[in-house]
């Protein structure tokens, strides 16, 4: 007993009652039931003599009919009496059990108590010596039953207060290990995560969190009115009403925004925040904040090379029609200089012909006007400007640009058609850019035109609204067409046909127009050449954009 109530090890402590129970009973075979919840019976412990002493087996299996006498069991649970057997011959309730009959085996089983609550049995038979079992032995099985129970319960607890201490150290070393990932991650992503509290206006932030904001050592909180004080100026309000409208609706919220560190450095913030709960009122808020400058500023270096390399396209493209400008340029110079020399004439005569002379004035006055309006167009097309819209008219875009290429349209007998059948040809948007891809297509399309002879070469230039608050413009050649192949990769950058092109007057021609919130495409001719044409949203004098 004393053996028993000093050890709390499971496996042991069912080691040493089976052996004892076995020895002191005389029995050659013990088992040890147990009754756990909803009365499931299991059987935990198997024991046999050898002739090496008690072997004790742990096992977790249901009673069954090859391993007892299930009419014993069945009593012995019914009534909470001790039952034994004697030699298979004597007559008892249980002779005919085939357990019994079949193994010739005297048997006792003991119901295990615990504070008046039966919680096991403990089953013992002997097959060699049927009389084995006696008071005296039932006298010490029970009593070794009694200690038993208890002994058993506390080695379980004890049992499950290690694993539940292992379970504990694993959870703990698991989120130690997810800790130490989030964290890496948060570093590795520049994101940072928060907690807010809205009752007491504090936020609770993470290590990266207060990185990126670069709040004083071993400060992990802070408040939103104090976080939106590091917000930039320019950002203050949008983010302020953010926060307050998101809160007040219990909706997730999500800015770009920028913040000054306490250093004075400003980062770009990406912030997203989600309501935790789903009651009226939102008593709490978790999100994370990105640090997106460094992206920020990979875009921006991308737009500055964009505009960069669409300025080279336009002073490419304004490069090949050199001497159809030369030729615009010099209509006016030769005209002034006329001009002037008819001035001193009229002025030299006796008397001075001054009303002649004003004419001449005025036609020089007018004619500087319009090489001045064509060098100011050029400048405008090739400086590195920043881009200004506004509201113009569409088909003046275009006359202006044929007028730079009439000489080179003249050079190649390309004859020149108008359609321009649009009403509302007003859009809102950058006219150089727009002209930068008439230009380009008219180009294009006169270089498709090189070199054929077996046809009228003409350039058609047409628009049309096909539908309330679009304009359509089309510019249709006789050229030498569109195979699918140029077709599919027509709009891909450094992708072109010609010797000396660059590759990129389309593909920035496509972005221009998407970026006006139009589109640009492209198919062969009905018999011969290639159209190109878009579409854009028309502005009317109120100022409204067609959708």
């Amino acid at each position: 007993v004393r053996a028993m109530t000093e050890e709390i090890d499971l496996d042991r402590l069912m080691q040493t009652l089976m052996t004892l129970l076995l020895e002191r009973a005389g029995a050659q075979r013990g088992l040890l039931i147990r009754i756990l919840d909803n009365n499931v019976l299991e059987t935990q412990a198997c024991a046999e003599t050898s002739s090496d002493g008690v072997k004790v087996r742990r096992v977790k299996e249901r009673p069954s009919a090859t391993d007892m006498p299930l009419s014993i069991l069945s009593a012995v649970m019914r009534t909470g009496q001790e039952i034994r057997t004697g030699k298979p011959g004597s007559f008892s309730p249980f002779s005919q059990d085939a357990y019994l009959v079949t193994s010739g085996a005297a048997v006792m089983c003991v119901p295990m108590y615990k504070q008046a609550k039966m919680v096991g049995v403990l089953y013992l038979e002997n097959r060699v010596m049927p009389e084995i079992f006696t008071a005296e032995h039932s006298r010490i099985v029970r009593m070794l039953a009694s200690q038993a129970a208890v002994s058993l319960e506390t080695a379980r607890l004890y049992a499950e207060l290690l694993e539940e201490n292992v379970q504990r150290r694993r959870v703990e070393k698991e989120l130690r290990a997810s800790q130490t990932s989030l964290m890496l991650g948060e570093r590795i992503s520049n994101t940072g995560t928060w907690r807010w509290d809205i009752d007491q206006d504090l936020m609770f932030v993470s290590d990266e969190y207060a990185r990126i904001l670069g709040l004083p050592d071993r400060q992990r909180t802070i408040s939103m009115a104090d976080f939106l004080m590091l917000v930039h100026p320019e950002d203050y309000q949008r983010i302020s009403r953010l926060v307050t409208d998101s809160v007040r609706n219990g909706v997730s919220m999500r800015a770009e925004f920028r913040v000054f560190r306490p250093d004075g450095e400003c980062r770009y913030i990406l912030g997203v925040g989600n309501p935790v709960g789903d009651e009226p009122s939102v008593a709490e808020y978790f999100g994370v904040i990105t640090d997106i400058t460094a992206r920020r500023q990979s875009e921006d270096a991308v737009r500055v090379a964009q505009a960069d390399l669409a300025r080279v396209a336009r002073a490419t493209t304004v490069g090949q029609l050199t001497a159809s400008i030369a030729h615009e340029i010099n209509q006016p110079l030769m005209s002034i200089v006329a001009n002037a020399g008819a001035s001193l004439r009229w002025l030299s005569r006796e008397p001075a012909m001054l009303s002649h002379a004003r004419t001449s004035l005025e036609e020089i006055i007018s004619e500087g006007e319009r090489a001045g309006n064509i060098i100011r167009g050029l400048q405008a097309l090739t400086r590195n400007q920043t881009a200004s819209r506004s509201r113009v008219n569409l088909h003046h875009l275009v006359y202006h640009i044929v007028a730079l290429s009439r000489s080179e349209l003249e050079r190649q007998q390309i004859a020149l058609q108008y359609q321009l059948k649009a009403q509302d040809a007003f859009i809102y948007g950058d006219s150089v850019q727009i002209q930068q891809v008439l230009l380009n297509l008219i180009v294009n399309a006169i270089d498709a035109m090189a070199g054929i002879h077996d046809r009228p070469l003409t350039l058609t230039v047409s628009s049309l609204n096909p539908e309330p608050g679009r304009i359509r413009l089309d510019i249709t050649d006789t050229g030498i067409g569109l195979s699918p192949e140029v077709q599919e990769r027509l709009f891909d950058s450094f992708y072109t046909t010609k010797e000396q092109g660059m590759g990129m007057g389309l593909s920035i021609s496509h972005s221009i127009i998407e970026r006006h919130a139009g589109r640009l495409q492209a198919a062969p001719g009905e018999r011969h050449g290639s159209r190109f044409w878009f579409t854009l949203p028309v502005h009317d004098e109120q100022g409204e954009q067609g959708e």
